[in-house]
């Protein structure tokens, strides 16, 4: 995730002035040339569109170094088939009360402290876009409304908004570690982190969703983050933004990627005592091995949810620049011109006013242009929005963020 927020250090030359997406509209004409409406579920949105040649590729996240090589086995087609199901919110088929822990580490991006002793808050996503505090009168008021401190009044945003509060622990060995219990499943959720904002701004992380399958896991793993103040505050600088990020505005930034693959049986792998369903096993890198059988003592390779290149992002607001990254985690630089996603998948939305937000994904699928998911956000004034387009897979949890 730490590449989620090194894109808002350096949204750069290419990526506004004539590039900015158009406003949102209701039809074909609303747009700008080389762009195409694609609905967003509460509106439509303008989208560049993907170019003949950039037809969607999926890559592994994790594989910096190895295209040095030459390599070229990770190269993938693109599979789209959950693209209806990419969506936020996420329909949900009701937990019946069950509840799982969730913890994780939080991490920071930027020049800072550890972040130790922050808060952390898990807020139910629909009373959160629903509150009262994000009611359109009440508009000069989200930023203070929105910026209460939660862990020390929970209820500052409405009752039944948050649904769990901790503060990251402060030992050295285990420093932003968090633990939340009592959290429902079948819900669509978001992680919120903050801290005194001499030193952090808040970010609040998209998409968590714990299907009912899963709570007999108990404990979910998912990791938070964090943006310093120091980065930014780099960010207008950086992303050749003269008058910078606007009282009232924020960032949203995120990665594409696929559907993952099924099991396959010409692949098998071991899932007993030393080799635990969901690991890599002796599965090639970007695969893992799951359970094929009665017993779940043996099982068949599954390639995981890869990054998608050549995606194209729409927002409802009129933005001002929309930017596309390098294929390398270690550089903080957009692709100068890049009109669509590089391999791991990133991009981020500069400086986009506050409010209710329908951010869309697009890409090639052989010849047709098709959208990837959808997403509805608040964006939150002085805030950062992470989001993930990722799809459902069998084997790959969708609480995954």
């Amino acid at each position: 995730m730490h590449a989620l927020l090194t894109i808002l250090l350096a949204a750069a030359a290419g990526c506004g002035g004539d590039d900015a997406p158009s406003l949102v509209g209701g039809a074909t004409g609303d747009c700008k040339a080389g762009e195409q409406t694609h609905d967003a579920g509460d509106a439509s949105v303008c989208v560049k569109t993907p170019t003949a040649d950039a037809q969607a590729l999926a890559l592994p996240e994790y594989i910096e170094g190895k295209l040095d090589a030459g390599t070229d086995v990770f190269n993938d087609p693109a599979s789209l088939a959950c693209a209806a199901e990419t969506v936020l919110p996420r329909p949900s088929a009701g937990g019946g009360g069950a509840t799982v822990t969730v913890a994780g580490l939080l991490t920071k991006f930027g020049k800072a402290m550890e972040p130790r002793d922050l808060c952390v808050v898990i807020l139910d996503y629909d009373a959160f876009v629903g509150s009262d505090c994000a009611r359109e009168d009440n508009r000069d008021n989200w930023q203070s409304c929105f910026g209460a401190d939660l862990c020390a009044d929970p209820d500052a945003l409405g009752a039944g908004v948050v649904l769990g509060t901790t503060r990251s622990t402060g030992h050295s060995e285990d420093a932003g570690r968090y633990e939340i219990p009592g959290i429902p499943v079948e819900t669509n959720l978001i992680i919120r982190a903050s801290g005194p904002t001499t030193t952090w701004v808040d970010t609040y992380k998209y998409g968590l969703f714990i299907p009912a399958s899963e709570a007999a896991l108990g404990t979910i793993e998912v990791e938070a983050s964090i943006i310093s103040k120091s980065s930014w505050q780099t960010v207008p600088a950086t992303a050749l933004v003269p008058r910078g990020i606007q009282p009232g505005n924020g960032a949203i930034a995120g990665s594409v990627a696929d559907c993952g693959g099924a099991p396959d049986d010409s692949k098998p792998c071991k899932t007993d005592k030393t080799c635990a369903p969901g690991e890599d096993c002796d599965c090639e890198p970007g695969y893992v091995c799951l359970a094929d059988g009665a017993d779940g003592a043996d099982g068949a390779c599954a390639r995981v949810p890869w990054s998608i290149v050549g995606a194209t992002i729409g927002v409802s607001t009129n933005a001002t620049n929309i930017a596309y990254f390098q294929g390398n985690e270690g550089d903080n630089l957009p692709s100068p011109g890049r009109q669509s996603t590089n391999i791991l998948g990133t991009y981020a939305v500069i400086d986009s006013p506050g409010g209710p937000t329908e951010v869309v994904a697009t890409a090639h699928d052989g010849d047709e242009v098709r959208v990837v998911g959808r997403a509805n956000l608040f964006m939150v004034p002085r805030s950062v929005a992470i989001y993930t387009f990722r799809g459902t897979w069998t084997g790959h949890f969708p609480w995954y963020i």
